[in-house]
């Protein structure tokens, strides 16, 4: 006797996906062809629906507005060992932030360096592209000095005739671009981004007025960036000043005789921790009234608690490489919400704390203006000023070189960069008169301002941008009107 097997009570894949809300694409095969691209990552819905979105628009391949496109060198030709304190700068990944090139943490090499190993030095409004890690782009500002690459860099000069630099670069700062270069990520080891990719992605082309007045957005936005730079330097060089060090340069003799008695006292005997130049540091700082850090604040740290703990939604996970001077800034990773409330109390920072790096790049420090729902990681030292000392002032003496060369001594010579917290309590912090201290505040906090300026000139740009590719350009300009 036969059977027969009846499917009617098994549901139809839609309603699966519906009941179990998964996020599920549709692709014709000869998408998948064309594309040469299998992995369903690459087919997000997201991703398509960005891609729907402009090619509605008529969008044109970013490669018929390039004059030129390069990577950086081949990854072994630029070696940390090789790095100065001036010269050519070099642009890493982690300098591309806020739509532009930053100046804090670069590094150098000299200009004969890169004229035997053939590097190319880049100009104003080039545009950079993180090649690996976080997706990045940044258009290049006006420096002092020349300016090349690392090998993690893709460089990218437009046709500005065709399309203005400002604009491609707000462009590839949008959801529309990022998704994009998201999206053009290919996973090896990590994710990488070719210059084929990049030539490839769409870009919506608006007409030549809206372009520029998208241009002057950015320049504005770099000129308040050039203000606040010019402001906090001002306020460094008036500390400096104060301490008679604005002109100094530390010695570069490289031998010194010491008794056993100090080196008994510091316990330490390699020649790098006695070098002349912290001699003369010390010297200059015994001619002001100061106190070790941990005489006037009281500190806390963070948690580290794995990368098992990332989630894709979430609170803001800070580490390093999220921050610099100006504050946080970026954040990659998350924890869930459930792990926040647990951690929120002990790890989150408050208004008036000064967070202070002690491990990777160490010293990095900054005041918290506002009670912040982040957790942070290990890596930082929460600090809480207690007495006459102003927290933007304690931030200066840190982030200066009265401390990155206290820091460089204990903290030299490690394989991997670490401060220990009861070193960090020992560090020498000047204490200026109180009337200095304010001077110098005040000049930090207009600083600030002028890079909040900055940036919220760069987010109102970006928004207009993609008012423009959802809309059209009449109501990206109301936005702007407003």
């Amino acid at each position: 006797m036969s059977t027969t097997t009846t499917q009617k009570n098994i549901p139809h894949w839609q309603q699966i996906v519906q009941d179990k809300h998964l996020d599920v694409s549709v692709v014709d095969s000869n998408l998948l062809d064309k594309e040469l691209r299998f992995e369903s990552e690459y087919f997000r819905p997201s991703f398509l629906d960005v891609e729907e979105k402009l090619k509605a628009k008529n969008s044109k391949s970013y490669k018929q507005y390039i004059k030129e496109v390069r990577c950086g060198p081949f990854g072994s030709t630029i070696l940390h060992n090789t790095y100065k304190d001036s010269g050519v700068l070099v642009t890493r990944p982690f300098n591309i932030r806020n739509g532009t090139i930053e100046g804090e943490n670069h590094a150098f090499i000299s200009e004969e360096d890169c004229l035997r190993k053939n590097l190319k030095f880049y100009d104003k409004n080039d545009i950079f592209f993180a090649r690996v890690g976080a997706v990045s782009c940044g258009l290049v500002p006006q420096f002092d000095y020349k300016i090349t690459i690392s090998p993690n860099i893709i460089a990218v000069r437009t046709d500005g005739n065709k399309l203005s630099p400002e604009y491609s670069s707000i462009f590839f700062n949008t959801i529309y671009g990022e998704s994009q270069l998201l999206r053009a990520q290919k996973v090896v080891a990590q994710p990488t981004i070719s210059t084929g990719l990049i030539q490839n992605i769409l870009v919506s082309i608006p007409s030549k007025p809206f372009q520029e007045r998208i241009a002057k957005l950015v320049q504005e936005a770099h000129r308040e960036r050039e203000t606040s730079k010019k402001l906090y330097q001002e306020a460094e060089d008036l500390l400096l000043s104060e301490l008679g060090m604005k002109d100094w340069q530390p010695t570069e003799k490289n031998t010194a005789i010491k008794d056993s008695e100090e080196v008994q006292l510091y316990g330490r005997a390699d020649a790098e921790f006695f070098q002349p130049k912290y001699d003369e540091l010390f010297e200059k700082l015994e001619k002001t009234a100061s106190k070790k850090l941990g005489k006037i604040v009281i500190y806390l740290k963070g948690i580290e608690p794995g990368s098992n703990a990332y989630a894709e939604d979430g609170v803001p996970f800070v580490r390093v490489s999220d921050v610099s001077i100006h504050g946080i800034e970026n954040v990659e990773k998350k924890i869930s919400a459930e792990l926040f409330e647990k951690y929120k109390n002990s790890y989150s920072p408050k208004k008036g704390e000064v967070l202070f790096t002690k491990d990777g790049t160490i010293g990095i420090s900054f005041v918290v203006d506002e009670d912040l729902d982040v957790v942070l990681s290990g890596a930082f030292l929460r600090l809480i000023p207690q007495g006459d000392i102003e927290p933007e002032y304690l931030a200066l003496v840190l982030n200066s070189v009265v401390c990155k060369l206290q820091i460089e001594r204990v903290a030299g010579g490690a394989i991997i960069a670490h401060l220990k917290p009861s070193d960090a309590m020992n560090l020498q912090i000047p204490i200026l008169d109180l009337r200095i201290q304010k001077q110098i505040v005040e000049k930090i906090k207009t600083s600030h301002m002028a890079r909040e300026n900055s940036k919220t000139l760069l987010e109102n740009a970006k928004k207009a941008v993609e008012i423009f590719v959802e809309k059209d350009e009449k109501a990206a300009e109301k936005f702007l009107q407003e």
